[in-house]
């Protein structure tokens, strides 16, 4: 009986962390092809698109893919920016 238990329990935590890092494998896949993980923070200067800041902040990505990103980041649903307005990017 506790061999059953015991066999229960292992099985129970091998699928929690398969889960896991099935859940982690598809967090990194969101970020978007060459959109890294890390992020910083900018300050918007007059001007400012979130396309331009995607191309500065993430260079070698598409700028579509980055600009996407950072809408998602800080939760933008218009293209409206705000000089001095902080803005969570990802960090090449």
């Amino acid at each position: 009986m506790r061999r059953a238990v015991a066999v229960l329990v292992l099985g129970v935590c091998a699928a929690v962390v398969v889960v896991a890092l099935g859940s982690l494998g598809e967090i990194a896949r969101d970020a978007g092809p060459g959109i890294p993980m890390s992020t910083a923070q900018v300050v918007v200067q007059r001007g400012d698109t979130v396309w331009d800041i995607a191309r500065r902040t993430v260079p070698d990505a598409d700028p579509a893919v980055a600009a996407a990103r950072i809408a998602e980041l800080n939760g933008l649903h218009s293209a409206a920016l705000r000089p001095g307005q902080i803005l969570t990017v990802p960090r090449a």
